[in-house]
């Protein structure tokens, strides 16, 4: 079954999908379209913009602070060459990788890459900053509920925390 989100932004001739590497909200099994790039690399969100032929690939990681920027440079290392291959099927193509502290910490540098996936859907910059608050938020409930479930022997299927 595919899902995927259907969003109309700017002036509503341009036409997004929308794809994420979670339950219903795949392609194939993956996160980008077979008729882009037939590939087995998951990113954890793909956005594209069909009109304009443009894709931009997403991938969170939540590190510890101390850890921020070797897991920059490790993802963007892991998917350079998918970027480089989606480039050579003719489209543009953004790679944004993001990390959120554990701790809740968000760099100036990833308020900037969370600007930037805005501005590609056509959001308001003021968006981006209070998608910032709320995934740090996010990070420490997070760490506290996987912290509260350290003892536990399986965390087969933990349901998604209401926020």
């Amino acid at each position: 079954m595919l899902n995927s989100f259907k969003v109309l932004v700017g002036n509503a001739k341009d036409s997004i999908d929308i794809y994420a590497d979670l339950p219903g909200c795949t392609i194939t099994g993956g996160t980008l379209p077979p008729n882009i790039l037939p590939t087995a690399q998951r990113p954890d969100i793909i956005i594209i913009n069909n009109t304009k032929k443009s894709v931009h690939v997403i991938e969170l990681t939540v590190p510890f602070e101390t850890n921020i920027q070797k897991a920059h440079d490790t993802k963007m290392s892991r998917y350079e060459n998918l970027h480089s291959d989606i480039k050579q099927e003719g489209f543009k193509c953004h790679l944004n990788c993001i990390e959120i502290g554990s701790r809740g910490l968000v760099t100036a540098d990833n308020t900037e890459r969370l600007s930037e996936v805005f501005r590609f859907i056509g959001g308001r910059s003021n968006s981006s900053k209070t998608l910032a608050k709320d995934l740090s938020k996010l990070a420490v409930i997070c760490s506290y509920s996987i912290w509260n479930a350290r003892n536990e022997p399986n965390w087969d299927s933990a349901p998604y925390l209401k926020v």
